[in-house]
């Protein structure tokens, strides 16, 4: 297909629609040399689907059809981009975002050889180009913003498309200390911050105004972040200023005055959870950056905030202010352990420890009413695994976390009410029996923090919860079972204080096989039925769990064998049983 044969005009009205005619007709023409020039005469149109559609074609012909331009061509081409971005500033976005788009393939074809520090011409170039042409600041700073989130995002794509090319990446982190710089002076326009200076540029002042482009320059922060923070000179600065930005957006968030909105206050977290999870940073700097996070979470605002979330019931939002939080200590877990008796900042463990213990304990039933409560699981695995590694022995703050912590678990792991289980579907009682599998695990890390103390404890809980024994409120009593069975592998056959209080003749004649002979009426509604299966389950699986110790005290399974046997009649006890 020809220029002549070719209705331009009556194609570019097409388009102004679009018709669907034209969207099919259109991936052809970008196929022809002719589209070159019809770009840019789109780009010219009022209509914005037309200026769209115009950026569109300009992008996909440098990117597919680079080779097909002479070397002068290809050096022209470059003032003509910047002049269309600076033309197209003042939006719409779609329109922007498209001709940057244009640009940036332009930039890593011809980057480094052609086109060396990048980034920093083309912002002077747009700058210069709205300057001229009587384009406000304003304006301007949408482009570079718009530029500054786009930019690492393709280079990150094209890497991971082809071998790596080490005059891009060079010129990416050369780059990086002057994104960076711009980005902050935008995302510390939010209210209420004190972080600009005179020095900031008057387009970052004027855009961090709005909580929309607040929000994506902290999303470009976190895409330049992939490149790697080169010194501790850059990195200490940046995640100081971020967890300053965010104790703003916890206040204003408590206060609901509106200024923030959750997007801001996820893309500043997901900036955040970025450097702090960052195995690299971690090696590099694990006493800067773990004692600038002990520090700032240890301040009141993200106890403040928790319990915010926590009130009013909001877990979303207390997802996204954990995040952060569980990264720095599954990344750090060694490091907080060290420090949990050193001084000041012992006292931040111990404000982090109780973080971590208000995220565990979230309210509502997991899988329910609430999603929270697994998502600091995996650190307090981490934790115990360093306690095991390291030879400083018991820390009284670390230990006092842990016995908080099982109250908290066996808590978590007890069944909702009777309405909310029968009444629930299948997937809520699903995610609620994976959780508490995780809860089990945990449990067993606990263990061995704790031993002895951790199985006391649950001993009496749960001789006094079967001495008083109901079917309306059975749920605590099979959740201290239910963790007993959980720790029953790791407790010795010889533990000879506190498991003969809880398999006593006493208790297993007078609790345990009663209970588990127990029957109530066919007539009884599903409540009290699942109610009595459930602890009857519970208490099998307390005497499967120390069988060990079962076979080192003979004298007692004339007592705890019909506890077993007389359950092989009911097939929902059957598995329990075996």
């Amino acid at each position: 297909m020809s220029l002549e044969e070719f209705d331009l005009q009556s194609f570019a009205q097409a388009l102004s629609v679009p018709t669907q005619e034209a969207l099919a007709a259109l991936p052809h023409f970008q196929r022809q040399s002719e589209a070159w020039h019809f770009a840019f005469e789109l780009l010219r149109s009022n209509n914005i689907n037309c200026r769209f559609y115009g950026a569109h074609t300009l992008h996909v012909k440098i990117s597919r059809d680079w080779d097909t331009l002479d070397s002068e061509r290809q050096a022209g081409l470059r003032g003509e981009l910047l002049r269309v971005v600076v033309e197209q500033s003042d939006g719409p976005l779609n329109v922007l975002n498209k001709v940057n788009q244009a640009l940036v393939a332009y930039a890593l074809h011809t980057i480094p050889t052609a086109w060396s520090r990048f980034l920093g011409t083309a912002i002077e170039g747009i700058q210069q180009g709205a300057l001229q042409a009587g384009k406000s600041s304003t304006s301007a700073g949408h482009a570079i913003v718009d530029l500054l989130e786009l930019f690492p995002e393709e280079v990150n794509r094209t890497l991971a498309g082809q071998a790596q090319r080490g005059g891009l990446i060079q010129d990416v982190k050369e780059s990086l200390p002057l994104a960076l710089e711009l980005l902050t002076g935008v995302v510390c326009g939010l209210p209420g911050s004190t972080a600009t200076t005179s020095n900031t540029p008057e387009f970052c002042r004027q855009l961090g105004q709005s909580a929309g482009w607040r929000t994506r320059a902290w999303k470009a922060i976190l895409q330049w972040l992939q490149f790697g923070v080169p010194s501790d000179t850059l990195l200490v600065p940046l995640l100081e200023m971020s967890l300053r930005q965010l104790e703003t957006m916890a206040m204003a968030q408590i206060s609901g005055s509106g200024v923030v909105d959750d997007d801001e206050v996820r893309a500043a977290a997901a900036a955040v959870d970025d450097i702090v999870s960052n195995t690299r940073t971690a090696a590099q700097y694990t006493r800067t950056v773990g004692s600038l996070g002990l520090t700032w979470f240890g301040k009141g605002w993200m106890s403040d905030v928790l319990k915010h979330c926590t009130s009013v019931g909001d877990g979303q939002a207390a997802l996204v202010w954990g995040s952060m939080l569980v990264s720095f200590g599954e990344t750090y877990s060694e490091f907080i352990l060290a420090k949990a008796g050193d001084g000041q900042l012992g006292a931040h463990v111990g404000t982090y420890l109780q973080l971590m213990l208000g995220l565990t304990q979230f309210p509502g039933h997991h899988g329910f009413s609430e999603e929270v409560s697994d998502q600091p699981l995996n650190f307090w695995y981490l934790l115990q695994e360093a306690l095991a590694d390291s030879e400083c022995g018991a820390v009284p703050a670390v230990t006092h976390a842990y016995a908080s912590l099982v109250r908290a678990l066996v808590s978590k792991s007890a069944y909702p009410a009777a309405d909310e289980w029968l009444d629930g579907d299948r997937d809520e009682r699903d995610r609620f029996g994976g959780y508490r599998r995780e809860v089990g695990d945990a449990l067993l890390n606990a263990y061995y923090v704790l031993r002895s103390d951790m199985l006391g404890v649950l001993v009496d809980e749960a001789v006094r919860g079967l001495s008083a024994f109901s079917l309306d409120n059975w749920q605590g009593t099979e959740a201290v079972l239910f963790a007993l069975r959980s720790i029953g592998e790791a407790v010795a056959d010889s533990e000879a204080e506190h498991l003969p209080r809880l398999f006593s003749a006493d208790v297993l004649a007078g609790h345990l096989l009663p209970m588990i002979q127990a029957t109530i009426g066919s007539s009884a509604d599903r409540k009290a039925q699942w109610g009595l299966t459930s602890i009857k389950a519970g208490i099998l699986g307390v005497i499967g769990a120390f069988g060990d110790w079962w076979r080192a005290h003979p004298d007692l399974l004339p007592l705890v064998v019909p506890c077993v046997t007389s359950c092989l009649a009911h097939p929902q006890l059957v598995p329990a049983a075996v």
